[in-house]
């Protein structure tokens, strides 16, 4: 049985992990503000980066919500996915958007990132 943890090992810590995302991506797929951003890593699973932008969610209840929402959706899809490194940027306005609705996006994204990359 597959364990859906989160451990810090899956996640992008350090300004050299972004910056090595940054400088070389890989895959970019992007539905409605949100972003994902792709790089092969050397590991042997994949890695999480969150780049929520105070500038387009004024609120920080919004931008909690949306990395908890994307946290989520990594950690469920995670063994569905090569090793990567994978930043969620927000990059456009949500906040008329109702949290079923924002779940849903965010939901097809790391689908879609899934199905890219099926192993």
């Amino acid at each position: 049985m597959e364990n859906f943890s989160f451990r810090p090992h899956h996640r992008l810590l350090t300004k050299h992990d972004y910056s090595a995302v940054f400088e070389q991506v890989d895959v970019r797929i992007s539905k409605g503000p949100y972003l994902l951003l792709c790089r092969t890593n050397q590991l042997e699973h994949p890695r999480l980066g969150l780049v929520i932008r105070k500038k387009f969610l004024k609120c920080a209840v919004d931008r909690n919500l949306l990395k908890r929402l994307a946290r989520e959706n990594f950690r469920m899809r995670q063994y569905l996915l090569p090793n990567l490194d994978v930043i969620f940027m927000n990059r456009g306005n949500s906040d008329q958007k109702t949290n079923t609705e924002i779940s849903a996006l965010v939901a097809e994204l790391f689908e879609s990132l899934a199905k890219r990359h099926a192993k």
